[in-house]
């Protein structure tokens, strides 16, 4: 299967990230990073095979969740405006906090479900246990 451009996008995000990082950028820096995470973890997939649609859903969700996260907390940061705390932290600095734990602990739980159907099905565990056992 050609990954030619995956490949491609991956390197222009990456030049973008690393562009936005060094501009100082935090927003651009942080929807760049999870842009690249959401196209590697596609890139990773379709080394197995074609991307099924649950699990195209499921890293578009997370893009959008991130991304969302990210959004709300540089509007919620105001250096220059009285410190609101929530849950010990400051107000964009506890979006990050608390967002991240659910999204992740979902990401994790969708992990384990899909794993038998698209990660290592029976079929492929069976070849790769031939091919690579020793008798």
């Amino acid at each position: 299967m050609n990954n030619t451009r995956l490949v491609i996008l991956i390197g222009v995000t990456s030049l973008a990230a690393l562009l936005e990082g060094l501009a100082g950028e935090a927003i651009g820096l942080g929807l760049a990073a999870v842009l690249l995470t959401s196209l590697l973890v596609c890139l990773g997939l379709r080394t197995v095979g074609r991307i099924p649609l649950r699990t195209r859903i499921a890293i578009a969700i997370f893009y959008l969740s991130f991304s969302c996260l990210i959004v709300l907390a540089q509007a919620l940061h105001d250096p220059a405006g009285p410190l609101i705390l929530i849950g010990g932290f400051p107000a964009g600095l506890s979006m990050l906090v608390y967002g991240m734990i659910p999204i992740g602990v979902g990401l994790g739980l969708l992990y384990a479900v899909i794993f038998d159907h698209e990660i290592l099905p029976e079929e492929r565990l069976n070849r790769f246990l031939t091919r690579n056992s020793r008798k």
